[in-house]
């Protein structure tokens, strides 16, 4: 914005009541685009996380799925979880096994 030469007090005057009223415009503007905020976020945000249904960030939501899914070193990541899952497992019900066969010939 241009600066204007202000030479005499009422011009200073003027000046002033400009830019308070040029204020109070952008207060309003402001407090009008909170309220559409506080009424929107949470629908804009899942917007921008999951996409509106018309492609754009959906594409690419879709692009990165596959690249991190496709990824060799997620499926050596989840073989060795799938491995540790099992033996545990496996431990688990040799455990419960023990368990009943000493409660069975504690019975006995």
């Amino acid at each position: 914005m241009k600066k204007k030469r202000i030479s005499n007090l009422q011009k200073l005057e003027k000046e002033i009541a400009r830019k308070k009223f040029r204020s109070k415009e952008i207060e309003k503007t402001l407090d009008f685009n909170m309220e559409f905020l506080k009424d929107n976020y949470r629908s804009m945000a899942i917007r921008s996380v999951i996409g509106s249904g018309r492609g754009g960030s959906r594409e690419l939501l879709g692009d990165v799925a596959v690249q991190f899914l496709g990824s060799p070193k997620l499926h050596d990541g989840l073989a060795t979880l799938v491995e540790m899952l099992a033996e545990r497992i496996g431990t688990g019900i040799t455990r419960a096994r023990r368990r009943v066969r000493e409660k069975r010939s504690d019975k006995s």
